[in-house]
């Protein structure tokens, strides 16, 4: 499942923007397939920070979710024009959106669904009390 679409990224950065950013060759019209690498980098990203606590890929996409890699899609099309100057605000975005991704892999934000993560469990030793080498009386001698 797809985490955001293009319809998405137009919500928050005007078409001519992306026009601009995507149409290479110059056809007029926005480079859907760039649009894709650029939200399949940011569900990859995502996926990353978030394998070890949830099911991934997710099967339902939590509003945060769509937020965050509405962000990191639109932080990988401006990245592809190394010659022009990131914008502060969308550096911004995305060092808030790793932030939070962090967070959220750390258990400290949740997505409202299931996670995989189990409690941590007890550790088996085959060691006793008698198989100690530095005993308190031993310690006391030096």
């Amino acid at each position: 499942m797809i985490y955001c679409t293009l319809d998405d990224i137009l919500a928050k950065i005007p078409r001519q923007n992306l026009l601009q950013l995507t149409d290479d060759e110059g056809v007029g019209d926005i480079n859907q397939d760039r649009v894709n690498a650029a939200i399949t980098e940011a569900q990859t990203v995502i996926d990353g920070f978030l394998t070890s606590r949830y099911e991934m890929p997710l099967t339902s996409v939590p509003a945060l979710i769509n937020h965050l890699a509405v962000d990191l899609a639109i932080y990988s099309i401006y990245s592809r024009r190394m010659e022009t100057d990131m914008p502060p605000a969308m550096q911004d975005r995305h060092d808030s959106a790793m932030k939070l991704l962090l967070q959220i892999q750390k258990g400290v934000v949740q997505l409202g669904i299931e996670t995989t993560q189990s409690a941590p469990g007890d550790y088996k030793t085959n060691k006793t009390p008698l198989d100690r080498v530095f005993t308190s009386d031993r310690m006391d001698k030096y």
